[in-house]
């Protein structure tokens, strides 16, 4: 971290000016070899001692960002019971797809004073599959945070199915939006159960007891029944039905190694898995935030040509450094420095030879594989 390599630059220059000043005494004859070495084996362990801890310090801080994000989420799940008292009628009937607009939003992370999003406005159809693509620090998962609710936009609207956000419990967020994100944790239980996890009642994920998650979150889903060919279907679509069946005990197998039977799997595996329960729980709306970046480039492209085959009545956002995945959207949105610069389809874009078709040269280091097929890559 930037605080670790702080700390380092500062014990070697306090070195070097030590050292400079023994060496002066010891050319003046004033600083005898003995007490030289004395004094350099004391500087030595108090400079050990202090790196230690100052790591250590920077670790602490570390572990507190995270125990900040941790403690945001506990207060998500704590405000399971909102008040559903006149919510717009829409809502009391189960929509048939989901429209999003974006309205000239505004937003800033809470104590930070420069603006991450800027006059954000687009609209996604139902039923569209549309990209969000940039560099790094553009903006994408921002969106996708204000769309989950996990802020609110500092200036703006934003509208589901021409409903106001702001007027929408999370609960219905929940139930009909389906989120995949990179650093998914990973659920320690039987491969079924996992997968089953994502169409599971919302308070079946507020235990009694919140240090002890997931035995509870073992113990409650036995009073579910998990449905065998929303498995199989969802397996097949994530393209990990084949792994699964050689697994010792299929779908009964433990992703735990400490327990007997149980085993673990690769981060690839994994994302895919996690892709399973997000088909599994078979959402209006399906967000994917790079949740294939440990799958490799032909696996990953066979995923979306299954997810865009079967999911014609779906609303679909990508976000993805892969142009194999990005191109085959309907529409592609540009951002920049926090703002939209660009959208249209693939062709449109390339055509405007801008931002997205700059960015598309850069990465098109192609490979051709073994079908003939090109693969690109974004740069990150």
């Amino acid at each position: 971290t930037q605080l670790v390599l702080a700390i380092e630059i500062i014990n070697t220059l306090i070195w070097i000016f030590m050292f400079v000043i023994l060496f002066k005494q010891i050319a003046a004859k004033t600083l005898p070899i003995g007490a030289f070495y004395t004094i350099y084996t004391l500087l030595n362990y108090n400079s050990l001692y202090a790196e230690y801890t100052f790591s250590n310090l920077a670790n602490l801080l570390s572990e507190t960002n995270l125990h900040k994000d941790f403690y945001k989420l506990l207060q998500l799940l704590e405000n399971k019971k909102e008040n559903t008292t006149n919510l717009p009628k829409a809502l009391h009937t189960s929509p048939r797809s989901i429209a999003i607009k974006f309205e000239h939003v505004y937003f800033k992370y809470p104590k930070t004073n420069n603006f991450v999003l800027k006059d954000i406005s687009f609209e996604i159809k139902p039923k569209s599959k549309v990209a969000l693509v940039g560099k790094n620090g553009a903006g994408k998962t921002t969106i996708i945070k204000l769309l989950t609710k996990m802020y609110t936009p500092n200036k703006g609207k934003i509208f589901i199915n021409n409903i106001p956000l702001s007027k929408i419990p999370k609960s219905w967020i929940y139930k009909h939006i389906g989120l995949l994100v990179q650093n998914t944790p990973k659920l320690r239980l039987p491969v079924k159960e996992v997968i089953s996890a994502g169409d599971l009642p919302q308070d079946i994920f507020i235990p009694t007891n919140i240090l002890d998650m997931q035995t509870e979150l073992a113990k409650k889903s036995k009073d579910f029944k998990i449905n065998h060919k929303k498995l199989i279907a969802a397996t097949k679509l994530a393209n990990i039905y084949k792994q699964i069946e050689k697994l010792p005990n299929k779908f009964n197998t433990w992703l735990n190694t400490s327990i007997p039977g149980g085993v673990d799997i690769s981060g690839g595996q994994w994302q895919k898995l996690l892709l399973a329960q997000i088909f599994y729980k078979d959402p209006l709306l399906l967000i994917f935030d790079e949740p294939t970046s440990a799958i490799d480039s032909l696996a990953e492209l066979e995923i979306f040509n299954n997810l865009f085959a079967q999911a014609k009545n779906k609303t679909v956002l990508i976000v993805s450094h892969r142009f194999a995945t990005v191109k085959r959207a309907e529409h592609i949105l540009v951002l920049d420095n926090g703002k939209i610069v660009e959208q249209g389809s693939h062709k449109s874009l390339i055509a405007q030879n801008g931002l997205y078709a700059k960015m598309y040269k850069a990465g098109l280091g192609a490979t051709q594989n073994a079908k003939g097929t090109t693969q690109t890559k974004l740069f990150q």
